[in-house]
């Protein structure tokens, strides 16, 4: 078994490191520049995104990374799908909030569920979101933001 980690040496960029459970060596699998990413489920590949807020598939045995097309700087990963075929993804800044099935060869959208916010005074966006394997069950953060209005009278 193995460890992902993302993270930074000492005077270079972020990036993401494979190691094993027993110890060793951390093996970079990213370019620099890549600092948050998502494991398949198989183990084979980690979708990461790089600073610049460009998405890649990143074989951890190997291979060169690929950048996805189909993921724009407004899209925001969930987790892969429980049988590792598409990811789960919202666009960040959107109300209701579209969680949409990804395939990230074919680039097909489809919707899996909507999420709208109990109470929208105050609401700004979702911030992250959590699906169990049934897409039905879900968590989210968001940023709200509150007031306090005062009135004051007789002050001169």
């Amino acid at each position: 078994a193995s460890l992902f980690v993302c993270g930074s040496e000492p005077g270079k960029a972020s990036r993401c490191y494979v190691r094993s459970v027993d110890g060793g060596n951390l093996r970079p699998v990213t370019p620099e520049g890549a600092d948050e990413g998502i494991v398949s489920p198989d183990g084979r590949f980690a979708v990461v995104r790089r600073v610049t807020g460009e998405f890649l598939m990143c074989p951890l045995k190997g291979d060169s990374a690929q950048p996805i097309p189909f993921l724009g700087t407004n899209d925001n990963l969930i987790r892969w799908s429980p049988d590792g075929r598409a990811l789960w993804v919202f666009k960040a800044n959107e109300t209701p909030t579209r969680i949409e099935r990804l395939d990230p060869v074919t680039g097909r959208r489809e919707l899996l569920q909507e999420i709208t916010p109990l109470g929208t005074a105050g609401f700004f966006t979702i911030m992250t979101i959590s699906l169990a394997d049934d897409p039905k069950a879900y968590c989210y953060s968001s940023w709200e933001y509150s007031s306090r209005l005062f009135s004051i009278e007789g002050v001169k």
